[in-house]
């Protein structure tokens, strides 16, 4: 039986990720949106979470709290 894959363009962006079990961190711009593993233990990452936190840490930059 064949199968007819179509091309699809993959666009990946580079997210920063951080391991929370050693506390390596890196680049991440692998093909999956979901999760990651940490290339220094092997811990499962989940890409969007971090990529949510950072979103909020990058939009909190320079806002003080009082």
């Amino acid at each position: 039986m064949e199968r007819n894959i179509k091309d699809t363009n993959i666009t990946t962006d580079m997210v920063k990720l951080k391991c929370k079990r050693c506390g390596y961190e890196w680049e991440y711009n692998g093909a999956s949106e979901w999760y990651a593993s940490c290339p220094k233990c092997r811990t499962t990452i989940n890409v969007r979470k971090q990529k949510e936190e950072d979103k909020v840490r990058k939009s909190q930059k320079g806002v003080r709290v009082r």
